[in-house]
This record gives structure tokens, C-alpha cells and sequence, in this order.
């Protein structure tokens, strides 16, 4: 399963991490005047990272049986958006 789940952790940096609109994302950010200035580095870099995965995504990055226990602590409307990738 190590492999496995390697494989998922390195499409997930690939497709969600390094392929992310970055540009558009800084730019939805100053629109909303949430600016590098306004905020620490880590803040900022947690604010961006949050409106790149769709403002309030929930990664789950791994297999069923590594993620079985997440939908089970969360409200039940939230899990209306869900999306699988596979590599």
C-alpha cells in the first residue's frame, strides 16, 4: 500500500498543487484586497492554498481505507461536492 499511496500524494501535488491557477488565485485574492502585506507569509500562503482548492475543499488524498474516518466527522451537507481522481 506504501506505493500506492505515494502515487496518490504525488498526483494530488501535481494536479491540485503545482497545476493550480496560481495566477488567478492571486488575483481573486486582490480583488478581494487579501494582499502578502496584509498578512505573515504562512497566513497568506494559508489563505491562498484555501481559495486554490476551492475555497473550503477537503483533500482526501489516499485510498478508502485511509480515508474512511474523514466523511464520518463532517456535517453531512458538507460532503455534497465530492470528486475522485485517480492517477
Amino acid at each position: 500500500m506504501a506505493v500506492r499511496r505515494g502515487r496518490v500524494q504525488d498526483y494530488y501535488q501535481h494536479a491540485d498543487v503545482d497545476n493550480a491557477a496560481w495566477a488567478a488565485v492571486d488575483n481573486i485574492l486582490a480583488m478581494k484586497n487579501i494582499t502578502l502585506q496584509m498578512h505573515s507569509p504562512e497566513e497568506f500562503q494559508r489563505i491562498r492554498d484555501h481559495q486554490a482548492n476551492g475555497m473550503g475543499g477537503l483533500p482526501l488524498v489516499g485510498g478508502p481505507d485511509m480515508v474512511q474516518c474523514v466523511p464520518s466527522s463532517r456535517p453531512s451537507n458538507s460532503m455534497l461536492g465530492l470528486r475522485q481522481t485517480t492517477p
